[in-house]
């Protein structure tokens, strides 16, 4: 199977089968399918406040579902989980425990290993993989850890839980290692805390760290150093800025204040401030925001429809354009109101809504191909054409 290849330029629609790509050949056309013309399958995943955070390019997903206590003074319990081809993986936080524990995936790379953090006795980060419940040699260290994703190298980065003063840091650690403080932690923007929120297969890490201004976040990316990424905004008082997700070509999104005052969505290549160029717009309200985005360019996020209103409908936004996701799928009963991350195959981690309680959701895309008599005629056509081109050249 052929994975990954683009068609018309950077963050144009991908060919992915080998028949397609084939056709693509065929049609000698510069233009891709309309972004339109990709409609997306609705898969529900888990019950009632069930979350998905990542998924790899096996189509793998992980997160975190909440399960009730049955009976009064009976905690409820966060588990881990891990969702694929329709089956939902509950693993509890360590072998044998007596205790209530409680666990949580974050991220998941292309080899299937999962990072997540757990609480328990004892509690702290791990990496988990196979199946069966997690156990204590999974560890990677008994430090408080928030949100550690893993990268294909094996490197993770999220934020450590430190004392004196009581704060978090961002962190990444060397391929294959287990979390020391010490040596992973990178620092901030002048201010007391930072943390990580992905980290791509090069290294590059991103995330929001407090700036020197009090009350102040900037968006960082870093790779030997932490670089501020600034804000969108051009003028007026000081503005927030955070970065949520880079891609393996060193594309980073996430959100910053603008001129208008409200949060806008950015897509933001390179180390250098942020501009007012890099804001991708809204589905007609004021505030949006861009969590993911895949090595092809294409991001995900949430925005508002109505100005100030607290609706918020997923998008997709693509070639320039902003697609609401709920657009995309057939007669659903509840509302796309987040994109969380997308891989490279164009599958989407979602939230929906439903009376006011939120669920976890996939969206598989399902993109229409031409009739079998199209394609079937345009490459005996072209089979002529290179007969005749033959046929010339030996005459």
């Amino acid at each position: 199977m052929i994975e990954s290849h683009r068609c018309g330029g950077t963050g144009a629609r991908v060919f992915r089968g080998a028949g397609r790509c084939l056709l693509a050949l065929a049609l000698a056309s510069p233009v891709c399918p309309a972004l339109a013309d990709v409609r997306y399958e609705v898969v529900y995943v888990g019950g009632a406040v069930s979350a998905l955070v990542d998924i790899n390019n096996d189509n793998v997903a992980v997160g975190s579902q909440t399960q009730f206590g049955k009976y009064f003074g009976i905690p409820d319990v966060i588990t881990a989980v891990r969702w694929h081809d329709g089956v939902v993986d509950n693993f509890n936080f360590f072998n044998g425990q007596t205790s209530f524990p409680q666990a949580a995936a974050y991220g998941i790379n292309d080899a299937g290993i999962i990072s997540g953090f757990g609480s328990g006795n004892p509690s702290g980060a791990f990496l988990y993989s196979g199946s069966g419940p997690l156990t204590t040699a999974q560890l990677i260290g008994d430090l408080s850890v928030r949100s550690p994703k893993i990268n294909n190298t094996g490197q993770i980065a999220g934020g450590i839980e430190l004392s004196s003063p009581n704060r978090t840091v961002a962190f990444r650690t060397p391929a294959g290692q287990p979390i020391d403080a010490a040596r992973d932690a990178l620092g901030t923007l002048g201010g007391q805390s930072s943390f990580a929120n992905d980290i791509n297969n090069s290294g590059l890490v991103v995330g929001g760290s407090d700036t020197a201004q009090a009350g102040i976040t900037h968006a960082f990316a870093f790779d030997t150093t932490m670089h501020d990424l600034g804000t969108a905004k051009s003028f007026g008082a000081a503005g927030n800025s955070v970065a949520t997700a880079v891609n393996g070509e060193g594309w980073i999104v996430g959100w910053s204040d603008s001129d208008d005052i409200y949060q806008r969505a950015f897509v933001h290549y390179g180390l250098g401030p942020l501009t007012s160029a890099d804001l991708i717009g809204t589905l007609g309200g004021n505030h949006s925001h861009a969590y993911g985005i895949n090595d092809l360019g294409e991001v995900v996020g949430d925005s508002q429809i109505i100005p100030n209103t607290a609706t918020l409908h997923g998008f997709l936004y693509e070639n320039g354009q902003m697609l609401d996701l709920n657009d995309l799928v057939d007669a659903s009963p509840m509302v796309i109101s987040s994109g969380l991350g997308i891989n490279d195959n164009g599958w989407i981690i979602a939230t929906g809504t439903s009376a006011g309680t939120s669920y976890a959701m996939l969206l598989r895309p399902i993109v229409s191909v031409p009739e079998p008599s199209v394609a079937i005629l345009t490459v005996a056509g072209l089979g002529l054409i290179g007969l005749g081109g033959r046929r010339r050249m030996r005459g």
